[in-house]
């Protein structure tokens, strides 16, 4: 299939359908038009125009082009066809688009110039360059993924092979080694991707296994604050300090048996090892200060041994909270960074860990359950980052 888009002249896409019973063309009303005599340089003529409805998002290019509220853009299969075509010509539910690496244009005179929906590198000399990364990561990828976490599959277990096409460009692009919807380089910060909607009800551990824990796909959900990104600070003097994340954890090793001949697609089994601190976690019992007057649910907060009562929120993947109170858990710290007071900015460490909690039989052995967010206060005495003799092997699964 990514051969065939890829490879395609034109591809023309039923944008508007719900369904494969649709076609291609739908009933819509035509605009009207408002006529008025427009003279500009010495030349006159008449002008057609008509109102474009709010809807539309004109004045917001980049989010005009996704189409994102058409019914063929929540499918998940559909995201690669469409990043991987060179030219598409989009039969929406109100108007035509054709789209291309010059330019995006509809019939209500919409034209945005540059391709905002492709994978590949752009002919004719583009600065657009795929490799050129704006924090530890691929960026490019990232914005597949949190675009991709937000479409429907019919089949759960095509939850990576639906995106098998991509991952093979992004990994010629790149040079590096795919890993169950992570990359091998950078899989520290891969691993601290977060669930989002878990109180609302959407996110969902598929029944059959699909994914290890640490990967985005072994469950479904909307993937977010995917990769690590420069921290940008600026003081009342209008000056600015870029700050970096700074590695707590290392990975060892990483295995993935997959579940056929295609290294994109659907996988059995897989591990990371890596060495880091791991801290008990325990559920916090302090209210929160509003808790008399507030009454919409907050979300579990765990703490550590030396750090503050209140703890801090953790961002669970599935699990609810009166679950998650039932297990061992720990936090595994893996990243830190460091500001300075300036601006709205507080001064402080701030360290990412995920959740983990022990796999039953398996001596040394987690699965991720979610992720949370220390500061100073929150995280307590921690002499790890000093003393590399603190850290434990841990493998998860």
């Amino acid at each position: 299939m990514a051969a065939v888009y890829s490879q395609a002249y034109v591809v023309l896409a039923a944008t508007g359908a719900a369904r494969d019973s649709e076609g291609l063309f739908f009933p819509r009303t035509p605009p009207t038009y408002e006529v008025f005599s427009h003279a500009r340089q010495g030349v006159t003529g008449t002008v057609h125009a008509f109102p474009i409805p709010k809807d539309r998002r004109a004045a917001s290019l980049g989010g005009y082009s996704q189409l994102d509220k058409e019914p063929l853009s929540s499918r998940g299969w559909v995201l690669q066809e469409r990043l991987l075509a060179s030219r598409s010509l989009h039969f929406a539910s109100d108007q035509i688009f054709f789209e291309c690496y010059a330019h995006c244009r509809s019939e209500d005179g919409y034209k945005m110039s540059g391709r905002h929906n492709s994978i590949h590198e752009e002919p004719g000399g583009s600065d657009r360059n795929p490799t050129q990364w704006s924090y530890r990561g691929p960026s490019i990828w990232y914005d597949i993924v949190r675009d991709y976490t937000r479409r429907e599959l019919t089949k759960g277990s095509d939850k990576l092979p639906a995106l098998s096409g991509l991952a093979r460009i992004v990994e010629g692009q790149t040079g590096d080694t795919y890993v169950a919807g992570l990359w091998r380089s950078t899989l520290l910060e891969g691993i601290l991707w977060q669930a989002l909607g878990k109180h609302r009800g959407a996110t969902n551990a598929p029944s059959e296994y699909r994914a290890p824990s640490w990967t985005w796909a072994s469950i479904d959900c909307l993937a977010a604050n995917l990769g690590l990104g420069e921290c940008i600070e600026r003081n009342t003097a209008d000056t600015q300090r870029i700050s970096q994340w700074v590695d707590i954890g290392t990975v060892l090793d990483c295995h993935i048996e997959l579940k056929g001949e295609n290294p994109y697609g659907e996988v059995t089994s897989g591990w990371i090892k890596i060495k880091a601190p791991v801290e008990p976690l325990t559920p916090s019992e302090e209210k929160e200060p509003d808790h008399d007057t507030v009454p919409h649910q907050r979300a579990l907060r765990l703490k550590t041994q030396s750090g503050k009562p209140f703890g801090a929120y953790c961002m669970l993947d599935t699990l609810s909270d009166d679950m998650a109170r039932e297990l061992s858990l720990f936090a595994l710290h893996l990243v830190y960074i460091d500001r300075e007071a300036g601006g709205r900015m507080k001064s402080g460490r701030t360290v990412q860990a995920l959740i983990i909690t022990p796999v039953e039989g398996q001596q040394g052995c987690y699965r991720r359950v979610g992720k949370i967010i220390f500061d100073d206060r929150s995280l307590g005495e921690c002499g790890w980052l000093e003393d590399r003799t603190l850290m434990e092997t841990v493998t998860l699964l």
